[in-house]
């Protein structure tokens, strides 16, 4: 998933919104692409998203 991010072409400075989500995997590579840029996950399925255990769970509101 992160070829797209790499046909994106990103400057840093980007807003990016993942919807559906799932483990976090594009939103944690986009977080680390875009060092001043803002990015939310969205996931209907919130069991997963809301828990520790998550991949992204250290990326939760910063």
């Amino acid at each position: 998933m992160t070829q797209e991010l790499d046909q994106a072409a990103l400057k840093g400075d980007e807003q990016l919104l993942d919807l559906g989500r799932g483990h976090g995997a594009v939103l944690i590579e986009a977080v680390r692409r875009l060092p001043t840029g803002h990015v939310v996950g969205v996931d209907l399925w919130g069991r997963l998203v809301n828990s520790p255990q998550a991949p992204s769970w250290p990326l939760s509101r910063r």
